[in-house]
């Protein structure tokens, strides 16, 4: 009895939570979809692609500072002061990464 009750709980529990995630309620709407692996928030930011080419008004800059893309999306940054390169990682990693800063 006690194997089966041990069984049939998760099975339950994982039944509920399937139909929970999958089902909008009232304002919020389904998450499920959303994890989807392949569908879902990260198939999107698995496509998403960088601009190919942009300006940007940064404050406080000394001069200008130049960031390149290589073919893997890591940025190189070139900058006349070392102050000037922290401001535009800063803006960089703000841009591309601030979902995963704020998760």
């Amino acid at each position: 009895m006690t194997s089966a009750f041990q069984r049939i709980v998760p099975a339950g529990l994982l039944a509920a939570s399937l139909f929970a995630l999958s089902h909008s309620w009232g304002p919020v709407p389904a998450i499920g979809p959303l994890l989807d692996p392949y569908h879902g928030l990260w198939g999107v930011a698995r496509s998403a692609a960088l601009p190919e080419s942009g300006t940007a008004t940064i404050a406080e800059l000394t001069d200008s500072v130049v960031v390149l893309y290589d073919d893997r999306a890591v940025p190189h940054i070139f900058a006349a002061t070392v102050a000037d390169a922290q401001r535009a990682l800063g803006y960089v990693v703000a841009r591309d990464r601030l979902f995963q800063l704020e998760l």
